[in-house]
């Protein structure tokens, strides 16, 4: 099972990882927020101190905490907005 292990660093919507394979890859981000712009909340990706906020999570997907909102039946909920450390992996170079 592919995981990052470690977020090297957060620049110009690019993630450098280590994955558990010993590999690192780096990410382009910014096609990704520009497909989810849909998302409440996407946005907040486009600060670059945000951006920065990126972490590792328990299955070793990429994510920023409290990113995205939603309502449903007049009940809001906030939720991470992760990247899966497959598709990580997949879109790495």
């Amino acid at each position: 099972m592919i995981r990052v292990t470690e977020i090297i660093s957060t620049k110009n919507f690019r993630i450098v990882c280590k994955f558990n394979t010993g590999e690192t890859k780096s990410l382009d981000i910014k096609p990704l927020i520009e497909n989810h712009k849909h998302l409440n909340g996407i946005e907040k990706l486009y600060d670059e101190n945000y951006f920065e906020t990126a972490q590792v999570g328990a299955v070793g997907e990429i994510y920023w905490k409290d990113t995205i909102t939603t309502e449903y039946k007049a009940t809001q909920s906030i939720w991470n907005y992760d990247i899966s450390p497959e598709f990580a992996y997949q879109i790495g170079e």
